[in-house]
């Protein structure tokens, strides 16, 4: 949509179906900024499902890791959410070293 143009609204039937629409769409629009909370890994995010990862090399990967975690789980707090932590999984994968 241009700016200057006109948005036509068709009717809806009920509250119901209104709220079917847009539900998904606010949820996408005010959870956009959870992005900006991962600064030093690979965040991507699926509807509700997020996941984070990093490479760790020393121990300020770590850190960095660990900060970005910390971020993410503060911010469902300053946007008065609650972080379903029960529905939290961690994965600690290692690839295999290759041979030179």
């Amino acid at each position: 949509m241009a700016i200057g143009q006109s948005l036509l609204v068709s009717s809806v039937g009920s509250h119901k179906e209104l709220l079917s629409v847009l539900g998904p769409i606010l949820f996408v629009l005010f959870i956009n900024d959870l992005q900006g909370c991962v600064k030093h890994s690979y965040a991507s995010f699926l509807a509700d499902d997020t996941r984070v990862s990093n490479q760790i090399g020393c121990q300020n990967d770590v850190s960095l890791l660990q900060e970005d975690l910390c971020n993410i789980i503060s911010w469902p707090r300053s946007n008065n959410m609650k972080l379903h932590e029960d529905k939290c999984d961690f994965f600690i994968g290692r690839s295999k070293r290759q041979s030179s």
